[in-house]
């Protein structure tokens, strides 16, 4: 399959997963839930390492190592607050402002990685602004 395919399904189940993270937290403690969603997802990471038989393979050293385990930082980060602000708020709000981090990351990707930049990129990242203006309103 290709990136496209896999973007699509991440796209689809993650919407899934707002939904049932914002049911699940209603009578839950956030950092209970935090907990529990992501042993699950380190689990499944581990099943699906084994599956492929990749998990026994080379693991990465230096930078690799460090700018992933950056990653891991800013990732709880991401998801405790994308939890916390879930719990207290409306999904139509917070969803949407969350997934603004996409727009970021593309922005980031054409200042920090060198990816290319285009009249479509720019439009998408104005129009995605503006569509998270509108949907929170």
């Amino acid at each position: 399959m290709n990136y496209l395919i896999w973007a699509l399904i991440a796209m689809i189940f993650y919407g899934i997963t707002a939904v049932l993270l914002k049911i699940g937290l209603k009578n839950s403690n956030t950092e209970i839930a935090l907990i529990l969603t992501n042993v699950i997802l380190v689990l499944g990471g581990i099943c699906i390492a084994l599956f492929k038989g990749s998990l026994f393979t080379k693991w990465p050293l230096g930078w690799p190592l460090v700018f992933l385990s950056l990653a891991g930082v800013t990732l709880v980060i991401s998801i405790a607050s994308y939890y916390t602000a879930l719990s207290k708020g409306p999904l139509s709000i917070v969803v949407p402002i969350f997934s603004m981090s996409f727009a970021i990351a593309s922005v980031l990707g054409i200042i920090l990685l060198g990816e290319e930049i285009n009249m479509f990129k720019i439009l998408g990242i104005f129009l995605a602004g503006a569509a998270i203006l509108m949907l929170t309103r």
